[in-house]
């Protein structure tokens, strides 16, 4: 476990939209897990978690495979999510909020 599966480019949050890192902190807290369980479970340290979910570091592809396949999805899955909350279109949000409900049932 090293923190070398982070890189060291600053996420920008200017417009107060969900980032992948805030997506990262929701899923871990709906399964129930601690920081130290998900790292611990992905290979990384739980400072590197920390970073990721705090939107100051960005997850390595590898890293980003892991979380998702630990929620039981794809990293496309993930990142559409993302992009789905931060639109205003009510049909991506009625998927994405379809999406996330599985997500939720499937991690209880």
């Amino acid at each position: 476990m090293n923190d070398s599966k982070l890189t060291t480019e600053k996420v920008s949050n200017e417009n107060n939209s969900i980032e992948m890192g805030d997506m990262i902190s929701g899923l871990r807290r709906l399964a129930g897990l601690s920081q130290s369980e998900l790292a611990s479970s992905v290979q990384i340290t739980k400072l590197a978690l920390h970073k990721i979910e705090k939107n100051i570091s960005k997850p390595k592809d590898e890293t980003l495979e892991k979380i998702a396949a630990y929620f039981g999805i794809t990293v496309k899955q993930l990142r559409t999510l993302v992009d789905r909350i931060n639109t205003n279109d009510s049909e991506k949000k009625f998927l994405t909020d379809k999406l996330f409900s599985q997500l939720i049932i499937k991690n209880k």
